[in-house]
């Protein structure tokens, strides 16, 4: 692509806008020294026209003198289809006669003179414009880019950029009796999210139960995993079970049907009550006396 051909194929007047939009295509396509070789097909795609009508522009651009066309023939013995060499020559300038007519001394499209322009709004007198001072702004057409000065929000140190930071959110906040039975319940080894336990407290007490009958259920089933051994460990349910809707904490949690050691007889004793009869130190133990 070489923009300077392009910048070019833009000021150059062909006549017609397909023909001014196949010879920027042609520019687009072009190496710095003009060159280029689309396929009727591709230009066709692009520029949304049947491949005649790339065909008859072309020539009509040839016979205006702005391009060259070198025709090739097919790799296979001349045939197949092999696109056609282009050379650009944007230098050389337009004829008179290639441009579109236009009536001497009148530029205004009036609705007598082009009804299709009736839609159009008619010339502003010099008078009614605002006045322009001598060397005052207008506006560039240029491919340059432009750089517009960014202004950055001042940055604040110390005290006052604390005093930007937004807040974190605060904590959720729980009631009193809550916690005291949040406390009282026993551990569990895994998740047991507090706030979710604690909306189905809240769900509880808008169901009209009080907070002592839940009170009193935590400490039932506090004792009753204490009793069975599964305290802090992955057997207690989680809270917000327990204060569910189904009322877990209303039943009874008593230990029932545990059996209980039993006292072992002692097989030692009865020792002091046998005779063992009388004994006697032998000889060789006497001896040695």
């Amino acid at each position: 692509m070489s923009m300077d051909l392009m910048t070019k194929a833009f000021k150059i007047k062909v006549g017609s806008h397909l023909r001014k939009l196949i010879l920027i295509k042609l520019a687009d396509n072009a190496s710095d020294q003009g060159e280029c070789w689309p396929s009727y097909g591709h230009i066709a795609a692009q520029c949304e026209c049947s491949k005649s009508a790339v065909r008859e522009h072309i020539v009509a651009l040839v016979g205006m003198g702005l391009v060259e066309k070198e025709n090739r023939l097919g790799r296979n013995n001349g045939k197949g289809n092999t696109s056609n060499i282009y050379r650009l020559k944007l230098n050389t300038p337009v004829s008179p006669e290639s441009r579109p007519p236009m009536p001497a001394g009148d530029t205004a499209c009036t609705a007598e003179k082009y009804p299709l322009y009736q839609h159009v709004t008619p010339p502003v007198s010099p008078e009614s414009r605002p006045p322009m001072p001598a060397g005052g702004t207008r506006i560039s057409h240029s491919f340059e880019p432009i750089n517009e000065p960014v202004i950055e929000p001042l940055k604040t140190i110390g005290a006052q950029a604390g005093a930007s930071t937004p807040a974190k959110p605060a904590k959720a906040e729980y009631s009193s009796e809550f916690e005291t039975a949040w406390k009282a319940y026993p551990a569990r080894q895994g998740s047991n999210p507090k706030n979710k336990a604690y909306q189905a407290w809240n769900a509880r007490l808008r169901d009209g139960v009080t907070t002592e009958s839940m009170l009193e259920g935590v400490k039932r089933y506090a004792a009753y995993q204490l009793a069975t051994g599964k305290a802090g460990t992955e057997f207690v349910m989680q809270g917000a079970r327990f204060f569910g809707p189904g009322l877990e904490f209303e039943n009874a949690w008593v230990v029932t049907g545990v059996p209980q050691p039993k006292p072992q007889d002692n097989k030692h004793s009865g020792f002091s009550d046998r005779d063992y009869g009388t004994t006697h130190t032998p000889a060789w133990a006497r001896g040695n006396a």
